[in-house]
């Protein structure tokens, strides 16, 4: 009868000792992976980074300068496709725009529904109001970096 008993209670000491290295798994994977994943899904790609900040600075400067052609040239084809050159020149307002910019953050979102999506984060400066925080989604289309739906028109 002490045998069957030793059996037994070896049998629970190795399924305790497994269940407990299945959750020692499971906690070094939430504690390591979890991280990490975020890591590689809100990362910035240094590669990257300073031509889309170039996107956003030529845009914005284009803006201020009150040159809406050549900003309507730094769009997207789909914003391109959308509006006219005419369109959006007529849409840009006359009156007071943006007098200056200051490029504040870069960011790349990686989400797993969606496409990653690159964003210009800048702070705008208006004459007649507060300065304005904005973010204009970039892509690279044909190699170069364009402005896609951007808040400063």
């Amino acid at each position: 009868m002490a045998r069957t008993v030793g059996a037994v209670a070896t049998e629970a000491d190795i399924s305790t000792r497994g269940f407990l290295i299945t959750i020692f798994g499971v906690a070094a994977l939430l504690c390591c992976g979890v991280p990490a994943s975020g890591f590689y899904l809100y990362r910035k790609d240094s590669r990257d980074e300073p031509a889309m900040r170039a996107a956003g600075d030529a845009y914005l400067s284009a803006v201020v300068r009150r040159d809406f052609g050549g900003a309507y040239d730094l769009l997207c084809a789909a914003d391109r496709r959308r509006q006219s050159r005419a369109a959006w020149v007529d849409r840009a307002t006359p009156g007071s725009g943006p007098t200056g910019f200051r490029i504040t953050d870069v960011t790349i979102e990686r989400p797993s529904e969606t496409p990653t999506l690159r964003t210009v984060v800048a702070e705008v400066d208006y004459p007649d109001r507060a300065p304005r925080t904005v973010h204009l989604s970039v892509a690279r289309q044909d190699g170069v970096w364009k402005v896609c739906s951007p808040e400063v028109p």
